[in-house]
């Protein structure tokens, strides 16, 4: 007996269940938490994703500083996220407050 691949199961469960849209938000918030680690490590801990709502990420900022750099580098990182296959979806970022 061969096991098949898990996404195969999860993917035709969020299907049914109508979970798509907060499955894929979840996907967006956790590829956006792995890309600040690997391109902006001092902002790990700062600039934390909240929500993914209709192609738009909810950034939270924790300190001021992080927020200004956040502003700063909007531009940027949507640029720069367009480079992944699942960050492409996103079309705007939000700081929340």
């Amino acid at each position: 007996m061969a096991f098949a691949p898990i996404n195969k199961y999860l993917s035709k469960a969020a299907n049914r269940y109508n979970l798509n849209d907060q499955v894929s938000a979840s996907l967006v918030c956790q590829r956006f938490r792995k890309f600040v680690v690997q391109n902006y490590p001092r902002y790990e801990d700062a600039w934390l994703p909240k929500k993914y709502v209709a192609g738009v990420l909810y950034v939270q900022c924790t300190n001021s500083s992080a927020k200004a750099n956040f502003f700063m580098q909007k531009t940027f990182l949507l640029k720069k996220m367009q480079e992944d296959d699942i960050l492409r979806t996103i079309k705007n970022i939000m700081n929340q407050r």
